[in-house]
């Protein structure tokens, strides 16, 4: 007689039942970051869909002379203000799906809940890219300007410090207290004021076992730790693994692999908001558009498209209202 076991006779097969189980694994989560840091402004229903700021010049000290007393001033030469202005028009971010009738009603999970989650977090996440890519588009490696500072360089030259951060060792490109402090000092310089910086979890990880930064955080509370908000000098630090780690305009950079930190002044960055019915007011709150009608192709095996449509975009209108901390990472966490 064969000896009976799990595989033996082939019937027993049809005795073992896999349980399928009801619960689902839960899915990541990929927090909103950048799009925290904007500065809403609605527009009403019929005002159109491109919304024109207007900026202010900046004072200069060269557009003041000296003055001699009892003698005529015949140097004053009128200094024109001219008013700057930036665009923002919205345009629709959508997300699609197509689920069949049948399939919707046999199967256990149910997939027009889950197209509901999947939907509005990919057009959240769709708008924090849409203004990392505003505010990158602003920031390249061949700007001079101090818009971006560079971990362990400093010579000024923005082209010749990135190509010295991406030639260096992680080590000697790594963030410190000391570039933390520089970056808000210049964007304090602004007058602006500090909206939050962006960091991402591989720069955080070297920045909080920097020796004074570690000191620090030893002494605080655990109340300010909430979530992924960290609160050092006074300044919220929000720590993200999307968002600023990206291929787009070199914020993440295989060869060298640079990392950018977003140093943002309260009301840099600014993202008109359409109070429309039909349109989805914002990527908060998408328009969700599902037909209820049968399918007019075939009426016996209908399908249900679902669709989440909201009209989005940003612009930075203060243009030294945001730096970027170009840095390198001891650690990375996550492939690009």
């Amino acid at each position: 007689m064969a000896l009976m076991t799990t595989s033996n006779p082939a019937s027993v097969a049809n005795e073992y039942v896999t349980k399928q189980s009801q619960k689902l694994a839960e899915m990541a989560q990929f927090n909103l970051q950048l799009a925290k840091m904007v500065d809403k402004d609605t527009i009403q229903e019929r005002n159109g869909k491109t919304v024109r700021y207007y900026t202010e010049p900046n004072g200069a000290a060269s557009q003041v002379v000296a003055l001699t007393e009892g003698a005529k001033a015949t140097d004053l030469t009128p200094t024109e203000i001219e008013t700057g202005y930036v665009d923002v028009t919205l345009s629709p971010l959508v997300w699609h799906t197509d689920i069949s009738d049948l399939y919707m009603s046999t199967g256990f999970i149910n997939k027009f809940k889950m197209a509901q989650r999947v939907g509005a977090q990919s057009i959240a996440l769709k708008a924090d890219a849409v203004i990392r890519d505003v505010i990158l588009a602003k920031h390249l490696n061949s700007d001079t300007s101090a818009k971006e500072i560079f971990s362990g360089y400093d010579t000024g030259d923005s082209s010749t410090d990135y190509a010295s951060l991406a030639a260096g060792t992680a080590a000697a490109g790594k963030i410190t207290e000391a570039d933390f402090l520089r970056g808000l000092s210049q964007i304090d310089v602004s007058g602006y004021g500090v909206e939050g910086v962006v960091m991402n979890s591989e720069v955080f990880n070297d920045f909080r076992q920097d020796a004074g930064v570690r000191a620090a955080l030893n002494q605080m509370p655990e109340s300010v730790v909430d979530g992924k908000f960290y609160n050092y000098w006074g300044t919220k630090i929000l720590v993200t693994n999307r968002g600023s780690r990206e291929t787009t305009y070199g914020t993440y950079v295989a060869t060298g692999a640079q990392h950018a930190t977003f140093f943002i002044a309260k009301g840099a960055i600014v993202a008109p908001t359409w109070k429309v019915k039909n349109a989805g007011t914002d990527f908060m709150a998408p328009k969700w558009i599902i037909p209820t009608g049968p399918d007019k192709y075939d009426v016996a095996d209908t399908h249900n498209p679902v669709t989440a449509k909201a009209y989005y975009n940003a612009a930075v209108v203060k243009e030294k209202g945001v730096l970027i901390l170009r840095s390198r990472a001891t650690k990375n966490f996550i492939a690009a």
